[in-house]
């Protein structure tokens, strides 16, 4: 099976950071909805909306689990059982400050600095998922690398 899954959280439709960040990114991915996209003091307009094109296409989220092709043994309904059994036993983890960073291909918001709590998050949605996820194919595999 060639393709690739990935877990991410997105806030709900109606939830006021939905909306603000729909509006930030110019479109609202759920309704298709174009919006008016402000511009950050201190940038050009076609910077922003080139940092913000992929977003606008699928929307405000956190990636918890980068992309991944399923492993043998495992598909869509067994991942999204685990993931249902992973949100029921896990608690809310505070992001504390953030900021914007450009990652030069998009806009991120990322913590100011890493907690010890966000980091063993971070290591459980890897570790928690990692029976879902196929070995790198030797293409994979290369292409991190160079």
């Amino acid at each position: 099976m060639n393709e690739r899954v990935a877990i991410y959280f997105a806030p709900a439709e109606t939830a006021p950071l939905w909306v603000r960040a729909c509006s930030w990114l110019g479109r609202d991915p759920a309704s298709g909805e174009a919006l008016p996209q402000p511009v950050p003091p201190g940038m050009e307009a076609m910077r922003f909306e080139d940092l913000t094109e992929s977003a606008r296409r699928y929307g405000f989220h956190a990636t918890l689990r980068s992309p991944f092709r399923l492993a043998n043994g495992c598909d869509r309904n067994m991942l999204v059982s685990t993931m249902a059994r992973f949100a029921e036993k896990t608690s809310p983890v505070s992001l504390g400050p953030v900021e914007i960073r450009d990652l030069f291909r998009f806009l991120a918001i990322m913590p100011v600095a890493q907690s010890r709590e966000l980091t063993a998050f971070a290591a459980e949605c890897v570790a928690r998922f990692e029976t879902c996820r196929a070995p790198l194919s030797p293409a994979e595999r290369a292409s991190r690398i160079g």
